[in-house]
């Protein structure tokens, strides 16, 4: 549909880069104005778990969900791309605001997952 659109002859690979190189340019802006947050209700992750429905129990392990999808995508555990990550998609510009940037300043503590496991 795309290609017949727009002419462009872009494949789904091609798509899913173009989402990431989006996404690791807008968190090394983030990064280097020092406003990489993560500011989730505990509730929104069940802490404390429901007592009582479907949910019941349910507490999800937020930090390790947002560990794995940093790793997979190429950014240090605080939230700031790798200088690697940068020189894939071609963000080589960013990589001088690298020393200047910040991550994350805490982990999301789950305290019913801390305490229970």
């Amino acid at each position: 549909m795309i290609e017949s659109v727009f002419g462009w002859n872009i494949s789904p690979e091609e798509f899913l880069t173009i989402g990431w190189r989006i996404q690791a340019l807008r968190q090394m802006f983030n990064a280097r104005e020092g406003a990489i947050r993560h500011e989730i209700p505990k509730r929104l992750i069940g802490d404390p778990p429901q007592t009582k429905g479907p949910l019941k129990g349910v507490s999800l392990p937020a930090e390790q969900m947002i560990q794995g999808y940093y790793k997979y995508i190429g950014f240090q555990k605080d939230g700031v791309p790798e200088e690697d990550t940068l020189k894939f998609l071609e963000l080589d510009f960013c990589i001088p605001d690298l020393s200047i940037s910040q991550g994350r300043p805490q982990p999301i503590i789950n305290q019913y997952l801390e305490a229970n496991s």
